[in-house]
């Protein structure tokens, strides 16, 4: 009799113990129940940093999936209706599209700004990157050393004395808090509008390579400025704002998986302007995959082992 109760109490000490191995087991990696999702714009710099994560996450255990290609409406809805956990994104753009705030802060007061309006939303933004992917004035290498134009300050003094070169922008920057007008009354000066032409905005850098155009907005990071020697004109009355890319994830998602955490601040760390432009331009330029340049970049800088 004795010898039964023992077996019985042994058979339910091993089926508890199996119990508890399994629970162990199964708490020891950071799979979700579903897949997390990570979402980005439809250009070059957002498709590598969604990549980027993937890969990065993907190599941590997680099991992640990726929507690249959508506006920054599209973008925000997906978040907003709760189908993506993670994106990327630019303090400013944040502020303007979604709270109407047009304020020229500096880096730490609009990343404070946005930081603070999204944790009411649900968001919570982790430590920014280095990459400042903001506006600029951009011209042929070619054409600065010939008229001796280095600032925004010496490329309107040009047209004042007579230069006659042809300035591309795009719709949006025509309409901007941040664009034509305003910096025309931040320089105190004009571009005659007989020069203006209105250039599809990825096509550009295309239209300064081929003498299309002479100058034109760019963002700052596009790898082609350098993949096409072109210059940017330094902004010297600080006109242009700051637009500065951080990862954002759900509250609710971070919540759950803290160890996003670590892994993302990790690689924001990683991340400069001049890094950033060195990526898109090997996508743009150089014309790689962008999942091979993710790969070879979180490989060479130690964020994922090279044996995997």
């Amino acid at each position: 009799m004795l010898s039964e109760a023992m077996a019985s109490l042994f058979k339910a000490l091993a089926s508890r113990l199996a119990h508890v191995l399994v629970v162990l087991a199964v708490s020891a990696y950071p799979i979700a129940a579903e897949p997390l999702l990570v979402v980005g714009k439809d250009f070059t710099e957002q498709g590598l940093v969604a990549e980027l994560t993937r890969q990065l996450l993907a190599s941590k255990g997680f099991d992640v999936q990726k929507i690249h290609g959508l506006s920054t409406s599209e973008m925000h809805k997906h978040m907003y209706l709760k189908k993506g956990d993670i994106y990327w994104e630019y303090t400013t753009t944040r502020l303007f599209l979604t709270y109407g705030d047009t304020a020229n802060y500096d880096k730490d007061a609009a990343y404070a700004r946005v930081r603070q309006l999204d944790l009411a939303k649900g968001y919570t933004w982790l430590k920014p990157t280095e990459v400042n992917n903001t506006y600029a004035l951009a011209i042929r290498a070619q054409t600065a050393d010939e008229a001796k134009i280095t600032t925004i300050s010496e490329l309107f003094a040009a047209f004042g004395n007579g230069a006659n070169l042809i300035v591309g922008i795009n719709t949006e920057f025509a309409e901007r808090p941040d664009g034509l007008e305003p910096l025309e009354r931040a320089y105190g000066s004009r571009f005659p509008r007989a020069t203006i032409r209105q250039v599809d905005t990825d096509y550009i850098y295309q239209a300064l390579r081929i003498f299309g155009v002479d100058v034109g907005v760019v963002f700052s990071t596009d790898g082609r400025i350098n993949g096409y020697d072109l210059k940017i004109l330094r902004d010297d009355k600080g006109f242009f704002f700051n637009y500065f890319l951080a990862p954002v994830v759900k509250t609710e998602t971070v919540q759950a998986h803290p160890a996003l955490v670590e892994a993302l601040e990790t690689l924001a760390s990683k991340l400069d302007g001049a890094t950033m432009t060195r990526l898109n331009a090997a996508v743009d330029v150089e014309r790689r995959l962008i999942r091979d340049v993710a790969a070879a970049f979180l490989k060479d800088s130690g964020l994922v082992r090279s044996d995997r």
